[in-house]
């Protein structure tokens, strides 16, 4: 367990670094996220939700300020790094000189147990729980920016196979098939330069992972080539539906994209027939 003293040493490239992105999380729209964390977020998420804990009214994420009474800055002013759940009135407050009482709060041991069990690929622990010193509602990260690089071990978040709302999270070199297609057909959307060789071709080679870094690097994401939670929300603009309902503007991209593809398609055909 870190120090928050250390969390702010460890965490000081992201003070100040907040973003004009938001996501739903617990059930509350319109929560302020750090994509270089969201694949921690939704680990607790997840893990609170598989033990019971329902729609959130409050979620309270970054905030650049002062603790209160002191010159030292809260760990809400670090991008992605604290979070309040339901504070005070709704079920979680803080109350100083306590420690893990339960009956003072909405979460259960359950709950913040299964949360304290995650950990990241390299085994270090995620979160830690306000609840430690009496700030019932807080949550903040424990671990280093290089451990969240490696990512989230899933096996250790309850129905972690699920993986928050992203479905096709985790898609890497070496996989194939259909949903390889269709983040391909979104690198491609984003920007019809990035698989100029193989195009979309539902194989995820060397081309798909250099085109997938230089998306999480336009992004800030961190660099994994690997389809991460953060990278799959970023990504999710430019999947256009093929379903009824879509406007003019998104067929007309989707179409552009097709053809782009196609075009790449049959130069590599023309390549290959050539060499024979």
């Amino acid at each position: 367990m870190a120090y928050t003293s250390t969390i702010r040493t460890w965490w000081a490239p992201r003070f100040k670094q907040g973003s004009d992105q938001t996501v739903t999380f617990l059930g509350r729209p319109g929560v302020k996220a750090d994509m270089f964390t969201l694949g921690a977020w939704r680990a607790l998420e997840t893990a609170l939700q598989a033990n019971g804990y329902g729609t959130a009214g409050i979620v309270s994420t970054y905030y650049p300020r002062l603790i209160a009474g002191s010159t030292k800055w809260s760990l809400h002013s670090y991008s992605g790094v604290a979070m309040d759940i339901d504070p005070y009135s709704l079920g979680n407050p803080y109350i100083k000189g306590t420690s893990w009482d339960f009956s003072k709060c909405k979460f259960t041991r359950s709950q913040v147990d299964a949360v304290l069990r995650i950990r990241t690929t390299n085994g270090f622990r995620v979160w830690r729980w306000g609840g430690d010193f009496g700030d019932y509602m807080h949550w903040q990260l424990d671990c280093r920016i290089s451990d969240i690089e490696t990512g989230i071990d899933w096996s250790t978040v309850p129905d972690g196979d699920f993986q928050g709302e992203d479905s096709d999270v985790g898609l890497k070199t070496g996989d194939e098939g259909a949903a390889v297609e269709q983040l391909q057909e979104a690198l491609l959307r984003y920007d019809g330069t990035l698989l100029p060789k193989w195009g979309a071709d539902a194989d995820f080679g060397d081309e798909t992972a250099t085109a997938l870094r230089i998306f999480q690097a336009d992004n800030d994401l961190i660099e994994t080539a690997v389809l991460d939670v953060g990278t799959s929300f970023c990504i999710t603009p430019f999947q256009v539906s093929t379903g009824a309902g879509g406007s003019v503007e998104d067929a007309v991209v989707e179409v552009d994209a097709d053809l782009t593809a196609l075009e790449i398609t049959v130069t590599n055909l023309v390549s290959k027939l050539r060499s024979v």
